[in-house]
């Protein structure tokens, strides 16, 4: 019954689809549901999850265009469609999904490209720094837990790692990454 549906609904599904380590910017309780509205921090971000959970691609490449952290939000949109694709039977909207994944998964990568050839150790810190309107996650985490394979391999993220693995990491400073 869609005229029921609210937005502790959509935060269960999105916790469902997203992850354990993904917190939904929804509330998830049913003590939520009888409060009324709740105001839309960031509209673009939430049409833009409406238009993923919906399969429109169209609005949600325009609405990805006018977030803010377009990076974690595109590997959202990653993360989101490989999971939906996952509960389908039908093999060409599998496809399509998965196109439609890889699409956003390569403009995180472009967006990662341009801000790396402007500052690599800036790009390495927005990598790993927590995400209050995506769940708390990281970009890197994003990536791990929706297969983006491209963009994990991308010179910055290995050099990141790299550095994480050879310990020349603060910990202070990049809590986020244990």
């Amino acid at each position: 019954n869609m005229g029921s549906v609210c937005l502790p609904d959509i935060g269960r599904l999105l916790q469902r689809l997203a992850g354990k380590r993904y917190q939904t910017p929804y509330p998830v309780d049913e003590a939520s549901r009888q409060g009324g509205e709740q105001p839309m921090e960031r509209p673009a971000r939430d049409l833009f999850i409406w238009c993923l959970l919906t399969q429109r691609k169209e609005l949600a490449e325009f609405f990805w265009t006018l977030e803010k952290e377009c990076v974690p939000a595109a590997l959202l949109a990653a993360l989101l469609l490989r999971q939906i694709r996952d509960f389908s039977d039908d093999i060409s909207e599998k496809e399509e999904l998965e196109e439609i994944a890889y699409d956003f998964e390569s403009k995180a990568e472009g967006v990662l490209n341009a801000c790396a050839e402007d500052d690599q150790a800036k790009s390495q810190a927005n990598l790993v720094r927590q995400l209050q309107h995506y769940g708390e996650s990281t970009s890197l985490l994003l990536a791990a837990e929706g297969d983006s394979i491209r963009f994990i391999s991308h010179k910055i993220c290995h050099q990141l790692l790299d550095n994480a693995w050879m310990g020349s990491l603060s910990e202070k400073k990049n809590g986020s990454l244990k």
